[in-house]
Order: structure tokens, then C-alpha cells, then sequence
């Protein structure tokens, strides 16, 4: 067995800002045109939790096909949104209380572009569902690996998600299937 190979993949983060400045996405949508085509698009993004020193204390990656809608679902209180939206909205509002900052950045592929067996992953690519996802992942563990505290929750699988909705739907026909389990294994 030979030694593991080192592969570095680009990674380059761009502020989204308006008129070179900082720009309140988590709470206010684009006042017009142009800064709705800023964020529109499939995007990775991050949310940067700075300290009021301007540490990074938090950060939260994310990806999505459609990020102004995604930032939208964000942006408003919405009793369907899940469990882990609404826990990050609230933890964006306490933290920028207690005098934290909120910045948003977007992955930029086309900085240091590369490619997978000859295939190009640049800022194009990420509407393909698959890339998306692979380039969330890297840049999740880029953060680790950097010492970031990173705030995105370990998801469950989808066999799990499906099987979780499965026993919240049917507990009477789960509870059946586990008593013939027992009976078979007595």
C-alpha cells in the first residue's frame, strides 16, 4: 500500500457584498434588480458569525439550487421551516444582540477552478445536484480541518429520514411488524 495521495482542492470564498459593503441578507431582501442577481443562482454558501473583535466565531455552510429562496426561508419566521432553520435564525439574531456581525459568502469556483477526471467544477457546474452536495462536503470539512467551529448539524441519511417518517406515519403497522419479529426469533 502506497502513500495516501495529497489532494488540495481550491477552495476561495467571495464576500457578497452591496456598494463594497456588508450587506444584511439574514434580514432584509434586495432592494432591487441588480442585488437580487447577486445572490440568485445555485450558490455554496457561508454564513460567517464574527466576534465584535471581527473573529470568526461560528460558521454555518450551506448549498442550494435556488439561494435567494433559500435566503428568504431565512429571512422569515416560518412555523413549517425545520427544527434547525428556525434554531439558526434564532442563534443569528441572539448572536448579532450580544454584538456579533453576519456576513454571507459565496464559493467561487471560477477563482481556482479544477477538475474531477476531466470533468470542470466551476461556479456553471454547481447546478448539477451532485456537485452541489460534494462541493457543501469539502468545504465543511476544509472548515473542520481549519478549526472553524462549524454550526451545520450531521444529517441523517435518507434510508433514515425515510424510515423515521415510516414509524411517525404508521406506528400501529411498525409495532405489528416488531411483535412478528419477536414471535419468529422466540
Amino acid at each position: 500500500m502506497g502513500e495516501p495521495w495529497n489532494i488540495d482542492v481550491p477552495l476561495r470564498w467571495k464576500s457578497v457584498l452591496v456598494k463594497g459593503m456588508h450587506f444584511d441578507w439574514h434580514k432584509h431582501p434586495p432592494r432591487n434588480v441588480r442585488e437580487r442577481d447577486l445572490i440568485s443562482g445555485p450558490r455554496i454558501y457561508r454564513w460567517l458569525l464574527r466576534t465584535t473583535s471581527g473573529e470568526i466565531e461560528f460558521v454555518y455552510i450551506g448549498q442550494s439550487e435556488r439561494f435567494q429562496e433559500r435566503v428568504s426561508a431565512y429571512r422569515n419566521l416560518d412555523h413549517r421551516r425545520v427544527e434547525s432553520d428556525r434554531a439558526f435564525q434564532s442563534r443569528l439574531k441572539k448572536y448579532e444582540d450580544c454584538g456579533g456581525t453576519v456576513e454571507l459568502e459565496f464559493l467561487d469556483l471560477d477563482a481556482e477552478s479544477f477538475c474531477i477526471n476531466g470533468k470542470a467544477i466551476t461556479n456553471a457546474s454547481l447546478g448539477d445536484h451532485d456537485i452541489r452536495l460534494m462541493m457543501e462536503s469539502i468545504a465543511i470539512v476544509d472548515a473542520r480541518v481549519r478549526k472553524l467551529s462549524v454550526l451545520n448539524q450531521l444529517h441523517d441519511n435518507v434510508h433514515l429520514k425515510d424510515l423515521k417518517r415510516l414509524v411517525k406515519q404508521n406506528p400501529k403497522v411498525i409495532e405489528q411488524i416488531l411483535q412478528k419479529l419477536r414471535s419468529e426469533q422466540a
